[in-house]
Parts: C-alpha cells; structure tokens; sequence
C-alpha cells in the first residue's frame, strides 16, 4: 500500500500573471489549525485547468498554506523558511484524524499510513518525489518526526531513527546549483512495530551514492559536506593529525570555486555528526579510522602522473608525499601502492600480468580507489547503522521512500542519467496511480468520463 507525497520547490508555483482566481467556497472558514484557503483538495476544483491549479496553491502558499490535497496525494510547495506548524499540538491534532478532515498536512499522509498498517495489517509505504531541492528530505524527517511523537511511548530507537540523519546527510548530500543541501543517493528507511504498533527498530537500504561526484564538481556545487566539515571544522591538532590543509588545497574539492553554503557552520556540523556517530557504538577508535579513509580520499586526488617509456610514473615531490601520507594513514606499503596504482593486473588462464597505464589510465585508476574507498566507507556506515536500530522480529514496518530528485546539469553523468530515469519511472508510477486506475474504475461502473 503507497501513499505519495509530490514536493514542489518555489520555482515550480510562481504566479503567472492574469489568471483568474478560482472561487474559494465554503473551505475559507478558520480553523483551530490555521486559515482555510482555496480549495484544499484539488480534486473538488470546478475547473482543474493547469492555470487553475497553480493559482491555487499560490494562493494558499502566500498565507504559508504549504500542503494542498489532490485527492490522497499530497501536494507540498517547499517555504524556504521553517514554519510553526509541526509541534506537539499538531501531532495531536492529526493523530487518529481522517484524511481530508482537517487541513492538509504532512502529518495527515503519516497518521494515514500508520492507520492503514494498524487496520489492514499490512505494511504501508510513503513516496516522496519532486525535482531537487523540492524539499524531500525535509519531509522524510517530519514523517519520522510524526511517527516518533505519535505512539506517545519513547524509546531509542526512535531517538536513533533521528539521529541517523545528521550522519547520512554529512557523508551523502551535498550544494548543487539549486540546493545547499541535495541528497545525492536514495534512500528506504523502513519503520517497524510490534504487535502493539509501537516503534521498535528501524532498516535502511540506500541506492546509488552519486560516486561520481568525489572527481568532479561543477562551479558553484560542492563535494560531499563531510570534506568541508574536516578542512573547515576541525581543529589544528586534528587537521595535522590527518595532514590536511585548507580546501583550497585539494584538487577533489577545489575545482569548482565553492568552499561553503550560507548560513552553515562546518564546526557546529562536524560535532553534530560526532555526536550522531557516538549513539551508534562508532568509538574514537572506529571514528578515527573513517577520518584516516576520508583524509585519504583527499590525499589521492593530488597524485599526478607523467609518462616514461614504459609507462608512467609519480610526477613531482608533491605526489610522492600525497602517496606516502595515505601509506600511513591507512597502513599501506608505498612501493606496492605506487606499483598499483601504475599498473594493471590481468588474470590470464595460468598466470598474472601486470601491464603498466599510461599518465591518463593511472589518473583514472586514482580517481576510480578514491570512488571505491568512499563507496565501501559510505556502505559501512549505513550498514552500522542499521546494525544498531534493526528489529529482528516485528509485526509490520512503514517505509518512506526518499529517492534523489530530478535534475540537470550542465555535465550530466551517466549516475545522473540513471537518476533521471528512476524519477521519470516514479512519475510513471504516480500517473497510473492516479489517473490509470481510476479511469478503470470508471469504465467498470459506467460511468462517463
């Protein structure tokens, strides 16, 4: 069973002007939760034009009416700004509380799900899609948050579900051009109860971390934040315990032009993220070896090559350090590190072969260790994660589908592509939710459409 949520970002309702306003009806009347405006399911609209519809949410939005129905879906305009509209009072109110009853809001399609779970005894699913920076994440945390609040019975794992985003967003999201904080991976966590339907563990699956995005970043994007937080946040003491320098300094996190994001403190977000990774048993030990794979990461994208006769070697002082401080930070031979990362090894049916790489083929073969460390770290977290919050045994779970969102870039990677083709499946999805079905409906009854 699926409930959607569609997240719009505020350039997708921008008024155009000499529309007409739709009649408002009935549904102006104030409520004990806020203003009443426009049509709160759009489905009710007497004419559902494209041009009727964006008037609508804009007029709702103006009044920070952010939620707007059609039908079971959730139409949510992201503010830019946070609004006091997801307290204890708002719980309470949603709790228990039909859809479509009171206003529209995200604790509705959250208390709509767990009722569904509770009455079909069926596991339930909540879709978040819409373009990048639509606010999709955000919502996945009120959904947490709402489910959390609801049950009225605390425990840590609920604690933990909430806590596991701060490290997920350090470690997977990073600024693109139309959001400081994109979630360049996807994401299923699912919620699961007991037989009383409280929380008592939770599962994630993640998909497709945007690799890609540790070698190359456009002007204006940053890498993932978790770089930032080390060259920006740490202290002197630790920086040099890493050797790490300014972000200026790495090629990785340097070509792009773009070192923060307004209104963020690296410092206050790197102990945020220690402090997340604490409650899920990472000790010193374990926080320090991540460090030592994250400062590695760095160090490698400052090796360059240059060619010799047979193949290629390590150009300059500068690229001999870069290799001897990832040997210590992760306990490496040099010479061995050196020869792999200049050769490539070719299984034949009885024997080995080393053949040598060109300059080009060992940058490559760099950036492609870099990748591969990042994605094996990035797993094992997730994988702690889950480690620390799975119910072994539970009567019934909700998942909320956090998937990347729409976007295009003007270098687009073949990741990008594989995300495009995701969102567009979802939207294929949504129409046969939506409109497929319903249209069967109605032939089988009859009536005219």
């Amino acid at each position: 069973a699926t409930t959607e949520i569609y997240t719009l970002s505020l350039h997708d309702a921008l008024p155009i002007s000499g529309r007409r306003r739709p009649s408002a009806s009935a549904s102006k009347k104030e409520s004990v939760l806020g203003k009443r405006i426009g049509y709160e399911d759009m489905t009710l609209m007497e004419n559902m034009t494209l041009d009727g519809v964006l008037q609508n949410l804009e007029d709702r939005y103006v009044e920070d009416l952010i939620y707007t129905y059609t039908s079971t879906i959730l139409v949510a305009i992201n503010p830019y700004k946070r609004l006091p509209i997801y307290t204890s009072k708002h719980v309470r109110a949603y709790k228990g509380t039909r859809l479509g009853k009171i206003p529209p809001h995200i604790f509705a399609i959250a208390e709509t799900a767990y009722n569904g779970m509770v009455q079909h005894e069926l596991n339930q699913s909540v879709l978040v899609s819409g373009e990048s920076g639509a606010g999709k994440t955000e919502s996945t945390k009120l959904i947490l948050q709402f489910l959390s609040a609801r049950t009225e019975r605390t425990s840590n794992i609920e604690n933990m579900v909430l806590a596991s985003v701060p490290v997920l967003e350090s470690m997977g999201n990073a600024k693109t051009g139309r959001n400081d904080n994109s979630s360049r991976f996807g994401k299923l966590i699912k919620i699961q109860f007991d037989e009383d339907y409280y929380i008592i563990g939770s599962s994630m699956s993640s998909y497709l971390l945007e690799k890609s995005r540790l070698i190359f970043q456009a002007k204006g994007e940053r890498n993932f934040h978790i770089f930032y937080q080390m060259t920006n946040g740490m202290t002197k003491d630790e920086k040099a315990k890493y050797s790490l320098g300014p972000a200026e300094k790495y090629r990785y996190i340097n070509m792009s032009g773009c070192y923060d994001c307004k209104g963020v403190n690296e410092t206050e977000a790197l102990t945020e993220f220690r402090e997340a990774l604490a409650l899920f048993d990472v000790s010193p030990d374990l926080e320090d070896q991540m460090f030592r794979v994250l400062a590695s990461v760095l160090h490698l994208g400052n090796i360059s090559y240059k060619e010799k006769a047979d193949g290629s070697e390590l150009e300059g002082s500068e690229s001999l350090s870069q290799v001897d401080i990832i040997c210590e930070m992760l306990g490496l031979d040099k010479e061995k590190l050196a020869f792999a990362l200049t050769h490539r090894e070719i299984k034949m049916r009885t024997e080995l072969i080393n053949k040598p790489l060109t300059a080009t083929q060992a940058l490559d073969q760099t950036n492609a260790l870099a990748k591969y460390l990042y994605s094996v770290l990035f797993d094992w977290l997730v994988h702690q994660l889950n480690v620390c919050t799975v119910a072994e045994d539970f009567k019934a779970f909700i998942g909320v589908l956090d998937i990347f969102g729409f976007e295009v870039f003007e270098l687009n990677s073949f990741e990008q592509f594989l995300i495009n083709f995701a969102n567009e499946k979802l939207q294929q999805f949504f129409n046969h939710q939506i409109f497929k079905l319903e249209q069967a409906i109605y032939e089988e009854e009859k009536i005219d459409w």
